[in-house]
């Protein structure tokens, strides 16, 4: 019972700190040291602490150690962007964000049905409290959108459970992956999918996407945008690798991913909002990721993590930025370059990273994306990609032709972006040179991919 101990001294320790009366930095710090402090704990004493508890529901391994420690430190990266934004005077909003990584933490480690399904709704209903957290029209609206779709999704997770413990008798993953004949239960893995879909944005099921990116504040859609994308997805490659791997639904899996990025690239064309562009670039991103979870190699292990990194923190980079500037449309980024050199230029190398062009990390995750399609020869596949991926860099272009390019009449009024606080400018600075650094020398982004996904298939 050492591991539950130490979990809830955790766990109490935190939420004793976050419920002071201010939103401050010692919440913020001391957050960042006890979760830094139990995951590392975690790592360092393994094969002790690895294992299985509570009768194989919840398993900890390497795996899910190494994932939680980047997931808390890009969390914690998120943290200190988000600060001295618009959400600082919400009180509750850091007990919120609180429950939302121990869900999380707790989904990465289920290996069960049953807890995954408590794990999910723990962090989304907290979820549907920070949609609303800014009362006004718009985001009652996404936050009821959001009710109403990931009810449904949940519905259809429920009935994935039902039809599989009826097949097989267990909702175990341990029982589960042991059983040869796992193929017979296909709609209730479809239906379980189709929950995750949800959560991922992917086509079909993204159209709750735009709406609810564009309700919220910046702090929020940067939320949503990262850490259910970075997480679920992690959890989903583990789940595909140990579990899934059945024919009908590896071929529906491909198909709603190409899906994804030809949504999330015809989508984005003609939107003029800032957050509804980058909704429908997520819809595009989570596709490419359920390519490579598709394959389920160590191979394709490894590019998922070099995609998954690149993304996350040029996501950070870009709403940090953006979350600072506060604007809704193209037109609040004209030529932000001429007002503030360096600004733009921090602002533009998330957006050319996001958009896959050399020299940034950007194109090298786009490239082996499509490099592991031609390694099983799927040719047809990959030249449909490539020529979408040649067509999204039309909107994401845009956004840099309004920072660097935009004609203006002298006599119109520009929009000068305000100085970023201390912290803020350290997360910009800090993710813009990680998004340009790994393309000098990739080495060290290869190793960590590496390491996380030969832990996978020990």
């Amino acid at each position: 019972m050492n591991i539950i101990n130490l979990i809830f001294t955790f766990i109490s320790i935190n939420w004793f700190l976050i419920f002071t009366p201010f939103f401050n930095f010692t919440s913020f710090n001391w957050f960042l040291i006890w979760s830094f402090f139990i995951t590392i704990l975690l790592i360092l004493n393994h094969p002790f602490i690895d294992g299985y508890y509570f009768n194989t529901i919840i398993n900890i391994d390497t795996y899910s150690e190494l994932t939680l420690l980047i997931f808390t430190s890009l969390f914690t990266a998120y943290l200190y962007g988000i600060f001295n934004s618009s959400v600082k005077n919400y009180k509750e909003l850091p007990l919120l964000l609180l429950i939302t990584y121990f869900g999380f933490t707790t989904l990465i480690i289920s290996n069960d049905l049953l807890i995954l399904y408590l794990s999910i709704e723990l962090f989304s209903l907290t979820f549907y409290l920070i949609t609303t957290i800014h009362q006004n029209y718009y985001t009652t609206e996404a936050g009821i959108k959001y009710f109403i779709y990931n009810f449904i999704a949940g519905g259809f997770y429920l009935l994935g459970c039902v039809l599989i413990y009826l097949d097989f008798g267990t909702i175990n993953f341990v029982h589960l992956a042991e059983l040869a004949q796992f193929g017979k239960s296909q709609f209730g893995l479809l239906f379980i999918l189709i929950s995750f879909f949800f959560k991922l944005s992917i086509a079909p099921f993204h159209f709750w996407t735009p709406d609810i990116y564009v309700g919220v504040l910046y702090p929020i859609t940067a939320y949503f945008t990262i850490f259910p994308k970075f997480i679920i997805s992690a959890f989903l490659l583990k789940f595909y690798v140990y579990v899934i791997n059945v024919g009908n639904i590896n071929n529906l899996f491909l198909f709603l991913s190409v899906l994804s990025i030809f949504i999330g690239t015809i989508g984005g064309l003609n939107q003029s909002n800032i957050k509804r562009l980058l909704a429908y670039s997520t819809i595009s991103n989570a596709g490419f990721l359920m390519i490579i979870i598709y394959f389920g190699t160590p191979l394709s292990s490894q590019i998922f993590y070099i995609y998954i990194l690149t993304y996350i923190v040029a996501n950070i980079g870009l709403f940090t930025s953006l979350i600072n500037l506060n604007i809704s449309n193209m037109l609040g980024l004209k030529n932000i370059f001429t007002l503030n050199p360096l600004y733009g230029i921090f602002l533009a190398i998330p957006i050319l990273s996001l958009a896959g062009l050399p020299p940034f990390i950007g194109f090298m995750a786009k490239f082996l994306s499509i490099f592991v399609l031609l390694s099983k020869q799927w040719f047809t596949t990959s030249v449909i990609i490539l020529l979408l991926s040649v067509l999204s860099l039309f909107y994401y272009l845009r956004l840099v032709h309004y920072i660097f390019f935009y004609s203006n009449n002298s006599s119109e009024q520009l929009y000068c972006p305000r100085v970023s606080d201390l912290y803020q400018s350290y997360i910009i600075i800090i993710s813009n040179f990680a998004l340009v650094a790994p393309t000098i020398n990739p080495s060290a982004l290869a190793l960590t991919s590496s390491v996380i996904s030969n832990s996978l298939f020990i």
